[in-house]
């Protein structure tokens, strides 16, 4: 999706107010990033982990190949908790969605386009040759 599509289907970035799948998201301002030639090259969208297992349900029946994996996960007070992180990868790009990020209370839905996975990588190797 090119920025002028986007525009005239969400609004102008960063948006405010914003949902998928009926799930708001965790902060005011929801910010989406275009690559130089316009198109959507990533989005990071954090959201309560309450609502979680809704999001799931939602990304999996648009996208019925996601794939999730459990874990397990301890605490700062050394409760034991589920993690779940699913993916799917296509030659467009790759989708995750994470039940814990940063903290308990947040769960995550990112997307980033293949040009931008491509770029990612080469910064990591350039960095990694640097040390």
């Amino acid at each position: 999706m090119d920025k002028a599509e986007f525009v005239q289907k969400f609004g102008e970035p960063p948006l405010q107010g914003f949902t998928i799948a009926e799930v708001p998201s965790k902060y005011k301002r929801f910010d989406v990033f275009f690559g130089e030639d316009g198109k959507l090259s990533s989005l990071n969208f954090f959201f309560d982990s309450d609502d979680f297992e809704h999001m799931m349900d939602a990304v999996r029946e648009k996208y019925p190949k996601l794939r999730c994996q459990n874990s397990s996960v301890t605490n700062l007070y050394g409760a034991r908790l589920t993690q779940t992180e699913c993916s799917l990868d296509d030659q467009t790009g790759k989708l995750t969605l994470s039940r814990f990020v940063n903290d308990v209370n947040t769960s995550s839905l990112s997307l980033y386009s293949s040009k931008m996975l491509k770029e990612m990588g080469s910064r990591q190797v350039k960095r990694n040759k640097d040390l």
